[in-house]
């Protein structure tokens, strides 16, 4: 006749770690074992988990002759008064045929980090100042401007000849020592400048 056994939680757990064969194997020996206490010979594997079930399923047999339910693990709930043929039918594995990465909090955050959020508006480029580009001026606009420059700055502007100032430059390719000439006007200044300190207006010098 069979002998009634408790089928503890634990031995679903145990079970929905193996494949569906390993698992018939397991529940078969734990049922065999537990109903007509034979041991029915198992893998290597499958048999070090029988053993560690073996003793809750003597211990549950054990209480059962002392008129009480209870096995080991008292603070651990029944799963079944009746021993089912399949254990595993009572708590089905739920096995996903693709796993993801598990990914920690704070891969998560570096990762959110890293990459640019798809919903912020497209930020806009710095604007890029451009540089005047440089233009010589021709004799008659020096002219103009060394006249205004030394009638606001009380010079005498009879010394300052924009044909000689343009024709003095352009020979030089418009450099001032070995720099590009980017301000005429100054340099046109430094020559009215140095011209009446020296009193020669008719002597000219590279600035």
């Amino acid at each position: 006749m069979a002998e009634a056994f408790t089928v503890f939680e634990k031995f679903g757990d145990v079970c929905a770690e193996l494949n569906e064969q390993d698992r018939k194997e397991l529940i078969y020996a734990i049922n065999m074992y537990g109903m007509f206490g034979e041991e029915v010979e198992l893998p290597y594997m499958l048999r070090a988990l029988f053993i560690s079930l073996k003793e809750d399923i003597d211990n549950s047999k054990a209480m059962r002759l002392r008129g009480s339910k209870g096995g080991r693990p008292k603070s651990r709930p029944q799963v079944s008064e009746a021993v089912e043929q399949e254990v595993y039918e009572l708590k089905k594995p739920v096995v996903s045929e693709s796993r993801e990465p598990l990914v920690s909090d704070d891969q998560a955050i570096s990762e959110s980090q890293s990459k640019p959020d798809q919903t912020s508006p497209v930020q806009s480029k710095p604007e890029v100042v451009k540089r005047k580009r440089f233009k010589p001026p021709t004799p008659q606009e020096a002219d103009a401007y060394a006249a205004e420059w030394c009638r606001e700055n009380g010079y005498d502007p009879s010394g300052f000849t924009g044909s000689k100032f343009v024709d003095f430059y352009a020979s030089k390719g418009w450099v001032v020592g070995k720099s590009p000439m980017k301000d005429w006007k100054a340099a046109a200044r430094n020559w009215i400048v140095k011209d009446c300190r020296k009193g020669a207006r008719n002597e000219y010098s590279d600035f």
